[in-house]
């Protein structure tokens, strides 16, 4: 399992899920559902005293992906990775494939029915605004 990737998140100090990244989140209809107070503040209602997430178990697919998001181009789906001048990012590049390969066997079969949906949210809210690079195509298992 590759989760343990971002555990260096905990102590960083850029802290991406309070700043203009948490604004808007993408959630499916149980998602919503599961987290009413999303999108109703920014920073997000869910984090707690310390600027770490206090719903991280039930956190909307939206925030599972990142700092991955997916793009539609040219009628195909890509595994893109925003410039948010992450150091995580930048060291752990060998690793990627992995993570992103667990994403496609555990997390994409979930939301595949809102692939759509979300690509149409995310290209309205981030691709004016911050530089991405397509990592490789999405393989749906």
């Amino acid at each position: 399992m590759t989760g343990n990737l971002w555990d260096r998140c905990l102590t960083c100090d850029y802290l991406c899920c309070a700043g203009y990244l948490s604004k808007s989140i993408f959630t499916t209809p149980q998602e919503k559902k599961n987290l009413p107070l999303i999108n109703t503040k920014s920073p997000c209602a869910y984090l707690d005293g310390e600027g770490l997430c206090s719903v991280h178990p039930l956190r909307p697919f939206d925030c599972r992906l990142f700092p991955f998001d997916l793009i539609k181009e040219e009628g195909k789906f890509y595994w893109v990775i925003w410039d948010v001048k992450c150091r995580i990012v930048e060291e752990e590049r060998s690793r990627f494939n992995d993570y992103l390969d667990e994403h496609e066997t555990r997390l994409i079969p979930k939301i595949k029915q809102y692939l759509e949906e979300f690509n149409e949210w995310e290209d309205a809210e981030y691709k004016g605004k911050f530089k991405y690079e397509i990592i490789r195509e999405l393989v749906i298992r």
